[in-house]
């Protein structure tokens, strides 16, 4: 991960990703589209976390974020929905709660 006070000097941020595939890639677009309009070599998104549950496709997501759908490099943190997930994995009690806050759509995804 490159140093944020020395090496870069513009970050894209994104938050609440929340299984929309579709707006991640025009995200994405739109960093592409900003980085045409005014180039900058030091950039560097990240992304906040709660990829999944809520939208319908939370597994197109996460297959994106695998192979950087950016123009830049990036780093993904972890949300609390993607923890709760987790949790489920290993834990199937934290199903009825997980489900409640979107798992439901992640699980069809």
């Amino acid at each position: 991960m490159p140093n944020l006070s020395a090496d870069v000097s513009r970050l894209y941020v994104i938050g609440d990703i929340h299984g929309r595939s579709d707006l991640l890639d025009r995200i994405a677009a739109e960093i592409k589209r900003d980085l045409e309009q005014r180039p900058n070599s030091q950039c560097l998104t990240v992304t906040l976390g709660d990829y999944v549950d809520r939208g319908p496709d939370s597994r197109g997501v996460i297959e994106r974020l695998i192979h950087n759908p950016f123009p830049t490099p990036y780093v993904a943190l972890k949300g609390n929905h993607d923890e709760l997930f987790l949790s489920f994995l290993t834990d199937p009690a934290v199903g009825p709660l997980w489900c409640q806050l979107g798992g439901l759509e992640t699980l069809h995804s």
